[in-house]
């Protein structure tokens, strides 16, 4: 049986064999890679979509209703008519013109001469156009160094794009009827938006809504402060009436309910000097000397007990006087608070009543600017087959188009093919002996020992 050679050996022995060459050159695609990911100026693009469509027949300006046409089909002709149209250097030269009057990136001398001719030349290099499979959309993207540049000037291309396109199709009375309604409901929706206004600064609040939440929480807060204070006066004035009815009674009191150091230290002298009196009268009499002695000093320390006790009767009075004054403070703040909070009701309900008024005639406003567009690029009472609309507005997606970060991953993809290549020419061209089979195979010698490769010092 004759042995057939092994392709997938081979393959893995060349790998092998130039490994140097492979692993090197995928580093330094991937290295070149990462120095154009990190310095490479970024390219921004911004993004924006137009509508062609076909245009309905005849209809009187001034009728809103929907009224069933005949629409006329859009053929791969009409789209690349308008594709052009929007690529022209008529059209790119006065959206050039158009910016440098509003002094936005392009100056006055941009739009003269030569100038003009190579500003235009710039512009369509980083413009480009698309018309989306299976639908009449065409699809613009322009890239620029800088993305608000970018972004203004496929707004501005696609604004003259629009007024090129009026020019050759629409019709000027349906525009002027258009225009005329569409602005006398401007004219009511700025009145709405100047009486929300008003509201706003009458009610001295931007948002009423978040205020009254904020107010409800803050009540939340009153009431637990005022009940708390409830009760702790309800304590107060027990404890106080208590100890009026004591300091009243015509019996010896030693205070000891009375949580201060004073009052105690005195209650216990006297309470000491009537244990000393019991004691001294299982010895004598009434009348004695030592018994008169201890009742003075009884008398003069239930004086001074009695004293200390109706000095804290009197701050406990005014402790008592103060929680009075904070559950009155806290009672008039809620009332100020829910009067406030009615005030913004009311707010919140001529506010809602003004801007359901202004959203029914932003929703007529829009509907007629609609529609002035409509005439303004179709031809809207006039003659033409089709018509265009800005199907998505110019926009910037925040990330660069050029390089990103899988500039890394395709330069290693690049440098691992390049390496295979370049790998497999050399051992292409290397006509050497790499194996101990080669010396059979073309020098139809046998092989005695093979010794691998050594580099002597």
């Amino acid at each position: 049986m004759i042995r057939t050679e092994d392709y997938m050996r081979e393959f893995v022995q060349i790998c092998f064999a130039q490994k140097r060459i492979i692993i090197g050159t995928t580093i330094l695609f991937t290295l070149a890679a990462a120095a154009i990911w990190k310095f490479y100026p970024p390219t921004f693009a911004a993004d924006g979509s137009i509508l062609v469509r076909g245009n309905r027949a005849q209809m009187d300006p001034g009728t809103l209703e929907n009224v069933q046409a005949r629409i006329m089909e859009i053929t791969m002709r009409e789209l690349n008519t308008e594709k052009e149209m929007l690529l022209s250097p008529d059209v790119v030269g006065e959206t050039i013109k158009r910016m440098a009057a509003q002094n936005l990136y392009f100056t006055e001398s941009d739009t003269k001469g030569d100038a003009l001719k190579d500003q235009v030349g710039r512009v369509q290099s980083g413009l480009t156009t698309e018309i989306l499979p299976e639908t009449s959309v065409l699809k613009v993207q322009y890239k620029d160094k800088d993305p608000q540049r970018a972004l203004k000037v496929l707004e501005n291309l696609f604004m003259q794009y629009i007024e090129f396109h009026t020019s050759v199709y629409s019709s000027a009375s349906a525009k002027g009827f258009f225009d005329e309604t569409a602005r006398s409901f401007d004219d009511e929706l700025k009145a709405r938006e100047d009486m929300l206004v008003k509201l706003a600064k009458e009610g001295n609040t931007a948002n009423p809504i978040q205020e009254i939440e904020s107010n409800m929480q803050v009540r939340r807060n009153l009431e637990q402060q005022l009940d708390l204070t409830r009760s702790q006066w309800i304590e107060k004035d027990l404890f106080v009436k208590h100890l009026r009815e004591v300091l009243a009674s015509q019996e010896v009191q030693f205070y000891s309910f009375i949580e201060n150091e004073s009052i105690r230290l005195l209650g216990e002298k006297v309470q000491t000097l009537v244990l000393e009196r019991g004691q001294l009268l299982r010895i004598y009499s009434e009348g004695s000397e030592k018994v008169r002695r201890v009742d003075e000093h009884i008398k003069e320390a239930y004086a001074a007990l009695k004293s200390e006790v109706i000095d804290y009767t009197t701050s406990q009075e005014t402790q008592l006087n103060i929680l009075r004054d904070q559950i009155e403070s806290l009672e008039v703040r809620l009332e100020e608070i829910n009067a406030r909070n009615l005030a913004l009701q009311e707010t919140v309900i001529a506010n809602q009543r003004v801007q359901r008024e202004a959203d029914l005639l932003k929703l007529s406003y829009d509907t007629f600017a609609r529609r002035r567009e409509e005439a303004r690029v179709s031809g809207s009472g006039g003659d033409a087959l089709f018509s265009v609309s800005v199907l998505s507005r110019p926009f910037f997606s925040g990330a660069p188009v050029f390089p990103r970060s899988n500039i890394l991953f395709v330069g290693a993809l690049v440098g691992l093919i390049t390496g295979f290549s370049l790998g497999f020419l050399r051992e292409y061209f290397d006509h050497t002996f790499k194996k101990p089979e080669d010396v059979a195979k073309f020098a139809d010698l046998p092989t005695i020992m093979s010794i691998p490769h050594w580099n002597a010092k």
